[in-house]
């Protein structure tokens, strides 16, 4: 198999159609705005870590954004495995979430999923004693 490469311009397509800032997604990854405008340039590769809360943020599968060499010449896609496509790959479900509702949506996805269940629990509780 190829070398594992990012896709450049699919980090920066996935920015654009959920209109993220390039500031914006570097302070959720703890980079220099100018560092992640590197990562869309090509400039420089992000690390794993920043990869996966990418994915996270923009609620993909890491192989929406990664691709092999052979996968890349052959022009195979296999979206059985893709998230974005189970929501039309485009920003529709985040449609009616008023920006401050997306940033917690966003927020809770990069969260270990042990905290992500006390939240969730924490939620129906005060939900439950409205």
């Amino acid at each position: 198999m190829g070398e594992i490469k990012i896709i450049h311009n699919k980090i920066r397509k996935y920015r654009k159609e959920r209109g993220y800032t390039q500031k914006w997604l570097a302070d959720l990854l703890n980079i220099d705005r100018s560092t992640y405008a590197y990562y869309e340039s090509g400039r420089i590769k992000p690390d794993i870590h920043s990869i996966m809360k990418l994915c996270k943020i923009f609620n993909i599968n890491y192989e929406d954004i990664l691709e092999s060499e052979t996968d890349a010449q052959n022009n195979l896609y296999d979206s059985n495995f893709s998230h974005s496509s189970q929501s039309g790959g485009n920003a529709t479900y985040m449609y009616n979430l008023t920006k401050k509702e997306q940033e917690i949506i966003l927020y809770y996805r990069l969260l270990s999923a042990e905290k992500k269940e006390e939240i969730r629990n924490e939620i129906i509780k005060k939900h439950k004693n409205k």
